[in-house]
């Protein structure tokens, strides 16, 4: 197999991006698939005269993620303090969000008189709709304490402030449990371990509790988020997100497309099975990605890589 590279020459014009410098992070390295654990096979590498970071790739499930990462500490404290400090975000209240069509498919699941829990509720504005559709009994957790205090104000519901899944936070979103369905919304690409969204919620639910999740899918996602953007950590097929679910006791209900994510709809079970199909991202599908989506292909010319949330797009230089 042919082998492909480019160097990073410069950092242009990013708006409200910030430039974090791997060195002086503390890392950890990971060789399991957090999602099947599953040994991860090197699929890339980003390297200067002191930095060694690994993307391992998961031939079984699709999985691709850092297998040199930050430690949990620092993520931790990277969205605590860090994250949306000087991007133009922080003390700024956002537009109301367009209607969701995850809180649609929330509302076909559940009643209004359903208790409900969101992890990493950002402002509050998926909540706030929830709210406006009757839902009174909101719970969350938010990793942003001025983020949180927004999501109280926005929604009435009762937000903690911490990282899910810590053992700090245990008993203050514990008391309130169990809860009917627990949702997240782009949020576990950026956890530390995206296996703990699922374990944690099973010890806040009951039987028949549902868990819903979306995130971006592999095969959409630009390729700048997947090798070069730090707070995505991970990136996950259909049959990966399968997988974390029945792990933790979860029987996957659907997965597939959401927008230009994907969602999995999963119940707890005494006894979790899939029976259905769900794709795996392969490493031929990856590395043919990564080459559109870089132009590996071109010659080699200087080129600007356009940073867009939803598209790759390249321009070469003259």
């Amino acid at each position: 197999m042919l082998c492909y590279s480019f160097e990073l020459a410069d950092f242009l014009h990013l708006d409200r991006l910030k430039i974090l410098p791997f060195q002086g992070i503390p890392l950890s390295v990971h060789e399991s698939c957090p999602c099947c654990e599953t040994v991860l096979h090197t699929i890339a590498r980003i390297e200067d005269a002191s930095l060694h970071v690994r993307v391992g790739h998961c031939r079984r499930c699709g999985y691709v993620g850092y297998i040199t990462k930050p430690t949990i500490e620092w993520i931790e404290n990277f969205y605590l303090h860090i994250w949306d400090k000087g991007t133009g975000r922080r003390g700024n209240t956002p537009p109301a969000m367009k209607p969701s069509t995850l809180i649609e498919k929330i509302a076909n699941l559940v009643p209004p008189s359903a208790s409900i829990f969101e992890v990493g509720v950002g402002n509050g504005q998926l909540l706030a709709q929830l709210k406006n559709k009757g839902y009174l009994n909101l719970f969350g957790i938010e990793n942003s304490a001025h983020r949180a205090a927004e999501a109280g104000r926005r929604s009435g519901g009762h937000i903690v402030t911490g990282p899910f899944g810590s053992p700090r936070i245990a008993d203050s979103i514990g008391r309130d449990a169990p809860y009917d369905l627990v949702f997240s919304k782009s949020v576990m690409e950026h956890m530390y371990d995206p296996a703990l969204l699922f374990k944690s919620a099973s010890l806040l639910q009951k039987e028949g509790g549902y868990v819903v999740v979306t995130v971006p899918d592999i095969r959409e996602e630009p390729s700048t988020h997947t090798l070069l953007f730090l707070p995505h950590l991970h990136a996950f097929s259909e049959r990966s997100l399968v997988e974390l679910a029945l792990r933790s006791g979860y029987a996957p209900e659907f997965v597939g497309k959401e927008s230009k994510g994907l969602i999995i709809i999963a119940r707890k079970r005494s006894v979790a099975a899939f029976a259905g199909s769900a794709h795996a991202m392969t490493e031929e599908e990856l590395i043919e990605k990564w080459i559109r989506g870089f132009e590996l292909e071109k010659p080699s010319l200087k080129q600007t890589v356009v940073w867009a949330n939803n598209v790759d797009y390249n321009s070469h230089g003259r």
